[in-house]
């Protein structure tokens, strides 16, 4: 809901409304193209490289570079330092809980915290407790690792040897090329350091809702280190305060397909021919669906919850189930709060929506905001479009 202080008529207020929403728009796809640019930037520079190795060929180390981390030392080779989100992968394939691993990477324990995770893990590895997937044991793992200089490589993914590998560069120029096609423009970009988001919009303005100016559009996601599926989203934009969020999910492939054999040539031949059918259907997706017709049933969506009444306590419920304490705390106290613009008015689920929405876009963690962003996306009913 926008407010409307003075005696003007309220149609006139509206339309003024609307242009400022033009002009913010504007200003959000001029921004848009610098970090899109960005994502694909370090798509075409960020290659991650591939070594497949046994369970017995591995040994963890504390990180003398680096107080309180940890490297793997391939077969006695170079040591590489593992990156946080691989060091958890780590972790669950050795069966260790991660609030173990952060105990004992805790400065508190840093004197002996780090040796003694590094013994653990290299005794569970070599003594075949550990399993490179639940479904299907193997002592075989692909560590997938960045180059950041000449001397140092860090392992950002730490996965199973059935690992779907996929060349995230032609998929990223396949979603780019759609949205072209379509008429969307880049509004927004992640390249962070284990997963990648791009973000396109319609220029049109819609109004599924009374004084609710929104802009629709899709979001690609993308990780190489095993950080998430490929997944292909609607997106949803709210002009009167940028409220975004990512609804309906419409493509998603799990990083799992053929187990990975030691022929290099093989695999690079695969990997191409996947990506390739990949890229076809993140193309074809966006070509496809990001139209009038499709947006009619998102608008349906918002329309349904903006109309549906929420109770606290079923609000309390879903928050506590998908966030954290810190994060719906805060949301509870933007939903009950007396502000309208930044949120519709009304005990609405639209209106909660737009309160984990308004949390999200004030969260410095770009990757935890992509999350809430979906949760957000979650509050909203959309029915399966044809």
């Amino acid at each position: 809901m926008m407010i409307h202080h003075s005696s003007e008529n309220y149609d006139i207020a509206a339309s003024r409304a609307a242009r400022a929403a033009r002009d913010k728009l504007n200003v959000l796809i001029e921004r848009g193209r610098t970090r899109a640019a960005a994502v694909l930037d370090a798509v075409e520079t960020q290659r991650p490289k591939d070594l497949l190795v046994t369970a017995d060929e591995l040994a963890f180390e504390p990180d003398e570079a680096r107080a309180g981390e940890i490297v793997v030392v391939p077969d006695r080779d170079t040591p590489m330092p593992l990156h946080r989100h691989a060091l958890g992968q780590v972790a669950d394939k050795a069966g260790l809980p991660r609030t173990y691993l952060a105990r004992l990477l805790d400065p508190e324990h840093r004197a002996f915290g780090p040796e003694l995770l590094s013994h653990n893990l290299t005794r569970l590895f070599r003594e075949g407790r550990a399993v490179s997937d639940s479904d299907d044991p193997s002592d075989t793992f692909l560590l997938r690792s960045l180059q950041l200089s000449t001397e140092r490589n860090e392992v950002r993914g730490f996965v199973s040897s059935r690992f779907r590998r996929l060349d995230s560069r032609p998929i990223v120029a396949a979603f780019a090329s759609a949205c072209q096609r379509v008429g969307a423009v880049p509004v927004e970009g992640y390249a962070l350091d284990t997963k990648i988001a791009i973000k396109a919009i319609l220029t049109k303005i819609y109004e599924p809702i009374a004084n609710e100016v929104m802009v629709f559009g899709m979001a690609l996601e993308n990780s190489d280190y095993g950080n998430g599926a490929l997944q292909v989203s609607f997106f949803a934009l709210r002009l009167a305060c940028t409220n975004g969020m990512l609804l309906e999910k419409s493509l998603r492939k799990v990083h799992l397909g053929a187990r990975l054999t030691g022929d290099v040539v093989w695999s690079a031949r695969t990997l191409a021919a996947e990506t390739e059918a990949v890229a076809g259907a993140v193309h074809d997706l966006v070509t496809r669906r990001l139209n009038d017709r499709h947006v009619a049933v998102l608008e349906d969506g918002i329309r349904r919850a903006h109309g549906e009444k929420i109770e606290p306590a079923k609000a309390q419920d879903f928050l506590k189930k998908h966030m954290l304490k810190s994060e719906a705390e805060a949301v509870v106290a933007a939903f009950n709060s007396p502000d309208v613009e930044n949120m519709p008015a009304g005990q609405t689920r639209w209106r909660l929506a737009q309160a984990v929405s308004w949390i999200a876009g004030k969260t410095e963690d770009e990757e935890r905001r992509l999350d809430l962003m979906r949760i957000a996306g979650n509050l909203v009913p959309v029915a399966e479009a044809a």
